[in-house]
C-alpha cells in the first residue's frame, strides 16, 4: 500500500473504483480543515457525502464495512457505534482502539507508519 494512499482518504477511494465510500456526518467546508476540504473537493465518482443522520445505526446498519482512515482518536466511538450494529471495521492500530479493536477478529488494524520525525 503505498503511503500517499495511507493518509488521503481520496487517494484510498480510487484505488478502490469497484467500491462505494459513504462519508456521514457534516458535509460543510467549514467544519473540516484544509487538507480535508481539498480531498471533499477532488473525490473521485465512487465517494458520495450524506449531512449529518438522525440515526447513526441506520447509517452503519446500510454498510458493509465501517473504514475510518483517522490519523487520531480520542475515544473511536464511530468505531463503536459500528461495532454496536455488527459491522466489521478496518481502522489504523490507534491507542484509542487499544482493547477495543483485535486484529483478525473485530477488526482489520493496519500500523501506522511513522514518518516526519514520529508525527503520522
Amino acid at each position: 500500500m503505498r503511503e500517499e494512499g495511507n493518509r488521503n482518504p481520496s487517494a484510498r477511494c480510487q484505488s478502490a473504483p469497484g467500491s462505494r465510500f459513504v462519508w456521514v456526518g457534516k458535509r460543510s467546508m467549514l467544519y473540516h480543515p484544509l487538507k480535508v476540504r481539498r480531498a471533499m473537493k477532488d473525490c473521485p465518482d465512487n465517494v458520495r457525502f450524506m449531512h449529518d443522520v438522525e440515526d447513526i445505526a441506520d447509517a452503519h446498519c446500510g454498510c458493509d464495512i465501517f473504514f475510518t482512515p483517522s490519523l487520531a482518536e480520542n475515544q473511536g466511538m464511530a468505531v463503536m457505534e459500528a461495532m454496536a450494529v455488527g459491522r466489521p471495521v478496518v481502522a489504523r492500530n490507534l491507542q484509542a482502539y487499544d482493547g477495543l479493536l483485535v486484529n483478525g477478529e473485530s477488526a482489520i488494524v493496519r500500523t501506522l507508519s511513522r514518518k516526519r520525525g514520529g508525527q503520522p
